[in-house]
């Protein structure tokens, strides 16, 4: 009895399922296949979620704003400003009034005014083919695993390169996303130059502030830091000059930095002021001694 004939697949199929770049491929046919392929995915994620009775933690996007993304609320937008407004008053104390400003503006510019898409996701420009193809499905495999576990898009996403951020859709009423705009403050102020260090205090700065302001409970699940975590650094970015890796342990110190803020330092400036320190290169003990 004669073999069935395998099904093929086009070159770009083939790439998405297996990584293999082949005769005939087309760079930005892949691309939007893929789009189009993890954006069904999430959508299929979340609908499973739902019918097992959980609840994905952000609301699913329509069919063309998981593409290209839709338009951040009004309040969303007051919300980011204020944060990104917070953020520079609190980390730009050496900075005059008029560079403040400067600072807040600039930030402003970049946040994205649609909300996170699988298209701002895969945003290689495909200049090398080889290159792009493979960091954009790289990253498409990333967010294809994530969005399985959880049935949502990432709280927010920060191209490396341009500074550029963009919110999920719902971020304002999450709260694990509420402080999103906080901590990408912090880290484009590390990159225009104005603090020296942003790792881990991206995350240290935005647990503080949902700890105080009602938006996050203080978690037992956040163990005791030594001495050691407080003065962890990070290494250098290899890609990017001037930016600091975001290591897996990064999330852990931080947010445990945040909270043992909270619960040991009483005074809201205080904390605010070590905060300050540590981000302008300071150690755990030399930030303590200027708040005593």
């Amino acid at each position: 009895m004669p073999q069935p004939i395998a099904k093929r697949h086009s070159p770009e199929s083939h790439f998405i399922r297996t990584g293999r770049i082949t005769k005939g491929l087309d760079p930005q046919r892949a691309k939007r296949l893929g789009t189009r392929f993890l954006g069904r995915t999430w959508h299929d994620s979340a609908k499973q979620m739902q019918s097992e009775g959980r609840q994905p933690e952000l609301p699913l996007p329509t069919f063309k704003q998981r593409i290209r993304g839709g338009r951040q609320t009004a309040s969303a937008a007051t919300e980011i400003q204020r944060q990104i407004t917070l953020a520079v008053n609190l980390f730009g104390t050496h900075l005059t009034t008029e560079q403040r400003a400067q600072a807040i503006q600039a930030i402003s510019g970049k946040f994205k005014k649609t909300t996170f898409s699988v298209s701002s996701l895969l945003h290689n420009t495909l200049r090398d083919p080889v290159k792009s193809l493979r960091e954009m499905r790289s990253e498409g495999r990333d967010f294809y695993n994530h969005a399985k576990e959880t049935g949502r898009a990432y709280r927010a996403i920060t191209d490396e390169r341009t500074a550029k951020t963009n919110l999920a859709k719902g971020w304002e009423k999450d709260p694990e996303g509420a402080t999103s705009p906080i901590h990408e403050a912090v880290h484009s102020l590390q990159q225009m130059g104005l603090i020296k260090i942003d790792v881990p205090f991206a995350y240290a700065t935005d647990r503080l502030y949902g700890l105080e302001t009602g938006i996050l409970k203080p978690s037992a699940e956040m163990g005791k830091l030594t001495l050691k975590d407080f003065n962890r650094k990070p290494a250098p970015e290899k890609d990017v000059q001037g930016a600091w890796q975001e290591n897996n342990w990064a999330e852990r110190v931080g947010n445990g930095i945040g909270q043992w803020l909270f619960t040991n330092i009483h005074t809201p400036e205080k904390r605010w002021q070590y905060l300050y320190h540590r981000t302008m290169g300071e150690s755990h003990q030399s930030a303590l001694a200027k708040i005593q």
